[in-house]
């Protein structure tokens, strides 16, 4: 059997204040995964596998954005990540 569950978020905020744009970015991924799989391949129930999958990530994102009236403008932000990924097996 397999069995997968998967979360995704997400959310902007922004404040114009005059000449300037402030943005909030953030972004969540949950990923669950469960699964069985036949290891000697027979038809008999001999050897099974079960693996649990897991994985989160969560990006942040702070950026200040001009809007002038001329030709040029410009963009500064921080941006932050973490990621996590563990993987487990287990033999019967």
């Amino acid at each position: 059997y397999y069995n997968l569950t998967n979360l995704l978020l997400s959310f902007r905020a922004n404040y114009d204040f005059g000449n300037h744009s402030l943005d909030l970015i953030f972004a969540h991924y949950d990923h669950d995964a469960e699964s069985v799989r036949d290891r000697d391949n027979s038809e008999l129930n001999i050897s099974q596998m079960l693996e649990n999958r897991t994985q989160r990530a969560t990006t942040g994102e702070l950026r200040i954005t001009s809007a002038y009236d001329g030709p040029i403008n410009w963009v500064a932000g921080v941006t932050h990540s973490f990621e996590k990924r563990v993987i487990d097996y287990f033999e019967t």
